[in-house]
């Protein structure tokens, strides 16, 4: 279970820091935005666990808050999130466009594994080719989670190891919110609020005009 919430700590992952560019003004809507028709189905041997993950399923216009490398002034963003059943149907993929910057691009994979009784993923950076720490489920407060580590700055601006959580939560529908979780001392204390995004379902891109995943394939 998640503990205290630490106060006075603020940080930026590197990853986002070098994905930032020096000068950023107004956010621009996303390009290149893809909004499929065809999001695939769950196969019918697939664990029926996938179904956690089948709320995700489809095309999502977000809003998104964070921390600028000031360590203070928070931005606003615009962005899509698309995602679809992958591997014939064993495993959700989803990219994400938008939002830090005009072209900005990163995708998730995750699979839930059987034998150790959990979802796990890997996230990319497309644009710099960086690939996150594993990602492994995590029990939070509300929703779904995934936990990772990577390097970031503290206040300071010294590099430091952090611990990172994707929280999935507040999930509906027709919306869902997610937001970022951080901890600089190992998980003793986490910050709740250096990355939300809020998401709404696109209009029209509903993938099976009932409960997504309600369906396997053969």
């Amino acid at each position: 279970m998640l503990s205290k919430i630490s106060r006075p700590s603020f940080f930026i992952p590197l990853g986002l820091l070098m994905a930032l560019p020096l000068a950023m003004s107004a956010m621009a809507e996303p390009s290149g935005s893809i909004a499929p028709t065809d999001f695939g189905s769950p196969h019918k041997d697939a664990p029926e666990e996938l179904s956690q993950f089948a709320f995700l399923i489809g095309h999502w216009q977000c809003e998104i808050d964070y921390l600028q490398p000031d360590w203070k002034t928070r931005t606003q963003g615009k962005a899509t999130w698309t995602a679809y059943y992958t591997q014939d149907g064993f495993a959700i993929m989803d990219d994400f466009r938008g939002g830090f910057y005009d072209g900005y691009l990163a995708t998730t994979f995750r699979a839930y594994n059987r034998r150790e009784k959990r979802w796990q993923g890997y996230w990319l950076d497309a644009r710099s080719g960086t690939w996150s720490q594993p990602l492994v489920q995590e029990e939070v407060e509300e929703g779904l989670g995934l936990r990772t580590r990577t390097q970031g700055r503290d206040p300071e601006g010294n590099v430091v190891e952090i611990e990172m959580i994707y929280n999935f939560y507040d999930i509906h529908p027709d919306r869902f919110r997610w937001r970022q979780l951080a901890s600089l001392d190992g998980g003793e204390t986490w910050r709740k609020d250096t990355l939300k995004i809020d998401c709404k379902r696109a209009s029209g891109a509903d993938p099976a005009a009932g409960s997504a995943g309600s369906t396997k394939s053969k």
